[in-house]
């Protein structure tokens, strides 16, 4: 089997049942290599002894490596190698020593479990390429951990929508900037969007609506509320409309922190709303969210607003869907 190349969240959902002998985590994504390295960690439950780490080693040769990785026996249970900066250990390997060692990993024990590691910042995506090539032969994983380009985004985007029957480039646009440039977060966002409406694929009606929605709230446009009742129309899942609320709302919040009433352009948007929802039930809310301040002693009223949004959200807009 050849080496498959996996997002960090494919990893984490496919590797504790699969797990591999050899795992390759590339990119400049941190946060993503420590938990991926946790993950490897936990799935093969190894004590902290049995793992040989040569990250601080000042010189890693091939002797090395190949003790440590057919040391197993010395162990009492499974045991994990981890070589930092593995780009620059292979790139130092001669001819030779890259056949020994791809060699050497083909018939790693059950018992051992080879983790490479390399976090450079710099751009050797056509470097990377070539070694995870020279990998492929051996059965295990490569985690691509690198934060990837607009473009690329872009273009991994736009290819998933066309599939879809999509092409709307400010879909897209939204899609890449709610993500921060992380191909892990756009497939959420993407993933997100499919989930709340149950489907798997997006009409370009469905998306248009749902994002104009939301940059409608974002913009504080008084006409925002009157696009929800477009949604009425349409096969939405309430989630969605939660979803999309959610990001749309927390930034409305970090406008209003620390005021005393409920500000007006929010009172505005609400009547829109109102009407269809009932207004009681609104005041309800809104005295439920007062109760919780007091009991939290919150001090800034956009901690009411959010309880009082959340409810809203919660306990309005998804009864009023009626879906």
């Amino acid at each position: 089997m050849r080496m498959r190349v996996l997002t960090p969240k494919e990893f984490a959902r496919t590797y504790p049942k699969k797990k591999s002998n050899v795992v390759f985590i590339f990119g400049s994504e941190s946060a993503f290599i420590r938990r991926t390295l946790e993950l490897v960690k936990e799935t093969w439950k190894v004590p902290p002894e049995s793992i040989k780490d040569f990250y601080d080693a000042e010189d890693v040769d091939l002797a090395k490596i190949s003790d440590a990785l057919t040391a197993s026996s010395l162990f009492s249970s499974e045991n994990i190698v981890i070589l930092r900066e593995a780009y620059a250990f292979f790139k130092g390997l001669s001819s030779r020593e890259k056949e020994s060692f791809l060699s050497l990993l083909k018939k790693l024990p059950a018992t051992t479990c080879f983790v490479m590691v390399d976090s450079r910042e710099d751009d050797v995506s056509s470097s990377e390429h070539s070694m995870l090539k020279q990998l492929a032969s051996v059965d295990g994983v490569a985690v691509n951990c690198r934060r990837a380009r607009s473009g690329e985004l872009k273009a991994w985007l736009r290819k998933k929508l066309a599939k879809m029957g999509i092409d709307d480039s400010s879909l897209v646009e939204a899609l890449i900037e709610a993500s921060g440039g992380s191909m892990e977060a756009l497939q959420k966002e993407l993933e997100k969007l499919l989930t709340g409406f149950n489907k798997d694929s997006l009409s370009k009606t469905d998306s248009v609506s749902v994002y104009d929605f939301t940059n409608a709230v974002l913009d504080m446009d008084v006409k925002a509320f009157e696009l929800l009742n477009k949604l009425y129309s349409l096969d939405v899942q309430p989630h969605i409309i939660i979803a999309t609320l959610e990001s749309s709302l927390r930034n409305i919040l970090l406008w209003n922190v620390g005021l005393k009433r409920f500000p007006p352009f929010v009172e505005r948007r609400f009547k829109k709303i109102l009407e269809n929802v009932g207004e009681k039930r609104v005041k309800e809310l809104y005295e439920k969210a007062i109760v919780l301040e007091r009991k939290a002693k919150l001090t800034a009223s956009g901690d009411v607003l959010r309880k009082l949004l959340e409810g809203f959200v919660l306990d309005c807009i998804w009864p009023a869907l009626k879906i």
